[in-house]
């Protein structure tokens, strides 16, 4: 059995800004998009990728041209690319998009994707940016500190939830209260070479920089997102377990913050969802993992609905670089959703009026109540 589940809005919950006019797409560059390897490594690859191939079909017909990269571009150029592009928000009800404003670099601003838009959209604010833009300042490290302290503070009365990428940078494995170690690093990197302070990857500083962002979200109730699970090929994937996360899930000064794990931890997704089943503060993204793994993607998506409160699971896409990659990617997740929890209710786990309430959730809902969102007339 499958749902149909078209009259259901979508909130994504996690994703990134279309490209800027200063980083124009060619045919050649475009299969870039559709792979986390390093830009033109898997470029004669990719055409045998399963995720590239339901993209270009998925564009082409979106855009009523054949499924290359040619005619896609040149469609997008076209004067009726705007009214098309707000058909498809329309016709995937796309209500709202969370967005880690920090990457790519040079991506369209915050204030053109609201113009150009039919929908809200609100900032993700990204903590290791910032703390990589304080450390051109050279600060004394107590100044510096409270500096991150006092920017995270007011970065949460504009934005709608905070978000670290420690994963890619040091691992997940934060060590809890050891200044000493973050003000060793933060010394080296003031004495060494300045660039290495664009890209920061000092693990005591970072750990440090982590704990003091868990304290300011517990004050002021913001939701913290954190990479989990596969990425690029900066990532040390055996340090981006969630179940690393464990001391902090277990301190007490945490137990009000909510992380929310994004990409459904893939490869770990079944950590994750254990994670989420045991701990009230442990929320799963289903962002990445839906959109490359498509319809493979179902039976996790089945074992996270088995093991976790469907209450706790969230659409996202992580998706970016074309505004018409939001649209595709509500789409399959609402093909995804309707196919696991079909297969629940046909095996008798669920009602169909359940299975319904538990997609209406994880598509919008839950992210409404998580992020405090104001919904729409309401």
């Amino acid at each position: 059995m499958t749902l149909d589940l078209a009259d259901l809005p979508v909130i994504d919950g996690h994703c990134h800004p279309p490209l800027g006019e200063a980083t124009p797409l060619t045919p050649e560059t475009f299969p870039d998009l559709f792979t986390e390897a390093r830009p033109g490594a898997l470029t004669p690859q990719l055409a045998t990728s399963l995720y590239y191939r339901r993209a270009l079909r998925d564009l082409g017909g979106l855009l009523g041209v054949p499924p290359e990269p040619a005619a896609i571009l040149a469609a997008r150029a076209t004067p009726d690319a705007s009214r098309r592009l707000a058909e498809a928000f329309g016709r995937e009800r796309l209500e709202a998009l969370l967005v880690d404003t920090a990457y790519p670099p040079g991506a369209m601003p915050l204030e053109r994707m609201r113009a150009l838009l039919p929908c809200r959209v609100l900032e993700v604010f990204r903590l290791e940016t910032f703390a990589e833009d304080l450390l051109a300042r050279a600060l004394p490290f107590k100044d510096f500190m409270e500096a991150f302290a006092d920017g995270v503070q007011a970065a949460t009365r504009e934005c709608i939830a905070l978000k670290s990428i420690i994963a890619y940078r040091s691992g997940l494995g934060v060590k809890l209260g050891d200044r000493k170690a973050a003000e060793a690093d933060y010394a080296r990197l003031l004495a060494g070479d300045p660039s290495a302070r664009r890209r920061l990857t000092a693990k005591g500083l970072l750990d440090h920089l982590l704990e003091a962002a868990l304290e300011l979200a517990a004050e002021t109730g913001r939701a913290l997102q954190l990479h989990t699970g596969l990425g690029d090929p900066d990532l040390d994937l055996l340090q981006a377990n969630p179940l690393l996360l464990k001391p902090i899930l277990d301190d007490p000064r945490f137990a009000g913050v909510r992380l929310v794990l994004l990409h459904a931890a893939y490869p770990y997704t079944r950590e994750a969802g254990y994670l989420a089943a045991v701990y009230p503060g442990v929320y799963v993204d289903l962002s990445l993992a839906l959109p490359i793994l498509g319809p493979a993607f179902v039976p996790l998506l089945r074992e996270l609905l088995a093991l976790a409160p469907t209450g706790k699971l969230l659409y996202g896409s992580d998706l970016g670089a074309l505004p018409e990659l939001y649209c595709l990617g509500a789409a399959r997740a609402r093909q995804a959703l309707a196919e696991a929890l079909g297969g629940l209710v046909k095996d008798g786990a669920l009602g169909e009026g359940e299975a319904r309430e538990a997609a209406a959730g994880i598509l919008a809902e839950n992210a409404t109540r998580l992020y405090g969102l104001v919904v729409a007339g309401g």
